[in-house]
């Protein structure tokens, strides 16, 4: 479970616990089983996620010290040919227009 999730679960717990049985009847089942989850969580379950939380973010910041640029794709699909990608657009033409190439992957000038 991420931190995020943890801290989600854990406030909805504490937000569901008040709930009489028939309120609780009127949620939806994953919202209820969610909260089940959330009350069944300890603050030393808590602070543990947030211990692995810091060190993972130690990590990544110390990756970052080493690295110059981190390129990564950002849409998953195949790159344009190379071939399509030297082309320059057609005249008056928008990033969004250009030769066949799929819009994420157009060049812009």
């Amino acid at each position: 479970m991420t931190i995020i999730v943890l801290r989600v679960t854990l406030a909805l717990g504490l937000l569901v616990a008040p709930l009489s049985a028939a309120q609780r009847a009127q949620l939806d089942p994953r919202l209820e089983q969610s909260a089940r989850e959330g009350e069944r969580l300890s603050a030393v379950d808590y602070v543990a996620a947030e211990a692995a939380r810091a060190t993972y973010a130690a990590d990544v910041d110390a990756f970052f010290t080493s690295v110059d640029l981190f390129v990564t794709p950002t849409m998953p699909q195949v790159a344009p040919r190379i071939d399509l990608a030297a082309l320059p657009p057609p005249p008056r033409a928008t990033p969004l227009a250009c030769r066949g190439i799929r819009p994420s992957a157009c060049p812009v000038a």
